[in-house]
């Protein structure tokens, strides 16, 4: 799953993933942080972020 990252400690938005043309890109608000914890299957409750186009489920790569 693509994802288009903006987050909140870098300038410039960070693209993961590559584009397949099928669906269209998930896109992340917040810090880098609570991204590596969605990435890794980490719990991220009392964070504040925003996901669109995208479920928390899909950006765990380990399972």
């Amino acid at each position: 799953m693509p994802v288009h990252a903006d987050l909140d400690d870098v300038d410039e938005p960070v693209m993961l993933g590559a584009v397949s043309g099928e669906r269209t890109p998930g896109r992340f608000i917040g810090d880098a942080a609570t991204l590596v914890r969605l990435c890794s299957g980490r719990p991220v409750e009392g964070r504040t972020f925003e996901l669109v186009g995208v479920e928390a489920e899909e950006l765990n790569i380990f399972w």
